[in-house]
């Protein structure tokens, strides 16, 4: 070895060394009276070096870890175990929680005492986890390559976040470790994964996202399956780790597509690679694939301080500089880059790289400039960003924003010498959820009406044959049918689902005929959410779900009528134009940032505005709602940014 390298290279590992024992002994200081509890655990490993270090990298990094405990946190575990048990759910697993249950208790944090680890942990579970961490490390034959420094992020830690401690690497060993050795023997990491995603994916799980709350604990959640993506990813996190699979969270801080974050596990190939998987809804694939939404920018929990990810100004949101998250959106996306060029912005200036959010920007990202120049790294391309900086706690726009794909970037400057007429039917995407519930329970349902109460001898008014693609469907007959009595039934073996239905005398009426409720069905719960009510209440964001399928409702119309036209409306998340709301179109404008071309009252499910060539728009209602994303038009038709390939 060249003796100017190794010279380089003794001083870097001396400089190491020396800010991990700082770390250490900053760590027992901390500690207090706890401390002889830490060194037990240093002592006890003071002949097995490998053991040893890794009882250093847990306490020098355990100062900032606590967990959250206290009473009403134990009222919200009893609320979800109360639910569970119940098992009312609607679309996909959605755990259905009483309303009051959610008031009393949404925010609990303020309630919680923090426990900080250093000074509560014991040496007893510290030396039984590490014992435990190393037995699957070493026995397993996928990890004969697993280093050191990899063994310490995806096996070792003791803990998730902030979740109360317990006894978990035991309890998720003695269940899982049985049933992946039965099902599995062989040496691909890989494989191993996916038969314990299977195994978990039948034990199922529930989505309720109504409380904030800190992580579950693993002992709750091996019995008790509910949250949302965050405790999915921390049950596999445990069953995982518990039986030597080298495993992670990986997170976007904010998706431009779905307007919040999302995590999912990733899972240690033998390569080196990381390989997504959310045991829920997909497995692990070599091929890379993911659930498709679009991210912006990726970083990894880990359980080690990241150095690089540390603050280069105060000027750097919280949400850039958390000291546990490793930004790997290169292992999605390859490395890139994107230069900008900032005259006039001088050296060491901070910019930052946004997507759009409520009418400002969310930074995924931030540069310092040289040379009048800033450089972002690993972007997700096919997405809109702006970069800007921050001046007061006011950001400030830096020019135009653009697309970046592949090649480059592509400005959005607007050429308002050329005008073009274009039709706007939504304020944001039509994600694939959404549509999934606006048809899964309406397709083959039907509308009849009839001269009894009793729905026999009924003549059909609609049958929902294709797919629903926007929420105000009016529907006019060629022939008008008469009847008193409306009846909305269910599709076969499916539950009533509908937001609201209309029924009209004449094909020109826009004030429907007035409908008494005759016959009701249970809803799938209480709460006000799923009030049959809602079917006739005139707000589209509110809708009826029974509890049983192959069920019908009836409607009094309070006289036999000639009926010409019905307008229905399937559940739906509210963001396609409605007519009466308020709408303000706007365009992004280098000087004028953003700049109005003009409010229009909806008169139809429809927009028409005149607006310049090659702009960014953001369409925003001043009557309700909040969900909103901008676009840009191409071939006549509004392109969101989940739809750009």
């Amino acid at each position: 070895m060249n003796i100017k390298i190794f010279i380089f290279l003794t001083i870097l590992l001396s400089a190491c060394s020396s800010y991990q024992d700082k770390q250490l002994e900053y760590a027992l200081e901390l500690a207090k009276e706890n401390r002889q509890e830490l060194e037990k655990v240093l002592k006890h490993y003071q002949n097995s070096p490998e053991k040893l270090a890794a009882a250093h990298f847990l306490i020098q990094n355990m100062p900032y870890y606590y967990e959250y405990d206290g009473k009403q946190l134990d009222t919200v575990k009893s609320i979800i175990k109360e639910a569970l048990k119940e098992k009312r759910v609607f679309g996909v697993k959605s755990l259905i929680i009483r309303d009051r249950k959610v008031n009393m208790n949404r925010d609990v944090f303020h309630t919680l005492e923090k426990k900080h680890d250093v000074q509560t942990i014991t040496a007893d579970y510290l030396i039984k986890n590490i014992d435990l961490a190393f037995k699957v490390w070493k026995e397993r034959p996928w990890n004969k390559n697993l280093c050191f420094e990899d063994f310490c992020e995806l096996i070792l830690p003791y803990r998730i976040a902030n979740e109360k401690l317990s006894d978990w690497r035991c309890t998720y060993y003695n269940r899982y470790a049985p049933l992946l050795d039965s099902l599995y023997k062989g040496d691909d990491v890989i494989e191993a994964c996916n038969t314990l995603v299977r195994i978990l994916k039948k034990e199922g799980f529930y989505y309720n996202a109504q409380f904030k709350i800190p992580h579950l604990d693993a002992l709750f959640l091996v019995e008790n399956r509910a949250g949302y993506c965050r405790e999915t990813c921390d049950i596999s996190l445990y069953a995982m780790r518990a039986v030597g699979i080298p495993v992670a969270t990986d997170n976007m801080v904010y998706s431009p597509e779905y307007q919040g974050g999302h995590s999912w596990n990733v899972v240690r190939d033998t390569t080196g690679r990381f390989i997504p998987f959310l045991y829920t809804d997909y497995e692990a694939s070599r091929d890379m694939k993911d659930d498709g939404r679009k991210k912006g920018k990726i970083t990894r929990d880990c359980f080690g301080l990241q150095k690089n990810r540390l603050p280069v100004s105060k000027a750097v949101p919280a949400t850039l500089r958390h000291p546990f998250s490793k930004d790997v959106t290169d292992n999605y996306f390859g490395k890139n880059e994107i230069v900008l060029h900032l005259d006039e912005y001088n050296k060491n200036e901070v910019v930052f790289l946004g997507v759009f959010h409520k009418g400002s920007w969310i930074p995924l990202d931030f540069a310092i400039t040289s040379n009048s120049q800033a450089v972002f790294k690993n972007m997700e391309p096919n997405l809109i960003y702006q970069p800007f900086v921050e001046q007061d706690g006011i950001q400030q726009p830096i020019g135009y924003p653009f697309l970046f794909i592949k090649e480059g970037v592509q400005y959005f400057t607007p050429d308002t010498t050329i005008l073009e007429n274009i039709i706007i039917k939504r304020k944001y995407p039509l994600r694939d959820y959404i549509a999934r519930a606006m048809n899964t329970n309406v397709r083959e349902a039907r509308i009849e009406c009839s001269d009894t109460p009793a729905a026999i001898n009924t003549r059909l008014l609609y049958k929902i044959k294709d797919s629903v693609i926007t929420d105000r469907n009016l529907i006019s007959f060629d022939s008008p049918v008469k009847g008193r009595y409306i009846h909305i039934i269910s599709a076969p073996n499916k539950p009533v689902d509908i937001a609201e239905l209309s029924i009209y005398e004449n094909i020109h009426d826009s004030i429907p005929v007035p409908m008494t409720l005759i016959r009701e069905i249970k809803p799938v719960h209480t709460n006000k959410r799923f009030a049959i009510t809602n079917i006739t209440d005139g707000d589209p964001l509110t809708s009826f779900i029974s509890n049983d399928s192959t069920n019908y409702i009836t409607y009094d119309l309070g006289k036999s009528i000639k009926v010409n036209k019905l307008m229905f409306i399937p559940r739906n998340d509210g963001n396609f134009i409605w007519q009466g709301d308020t709408y303000e179109l706007f365009y992004r404008s280098n000087s004028e940032k953003w700049k109005s071309l003009g409010k229009q009252i909806a008169a139809s499910s429809e927009l028409h505005y005149q607006v310049p060539r090659n702009a960014l728009f953001w369409l925003h209602n001043h009557t309700k709602g909040t969900e909103e994303q901008v676009f840009y038009m191409q071939n006549g038709k509004q392109i969101f940014a989940c739809d750009i390939k």
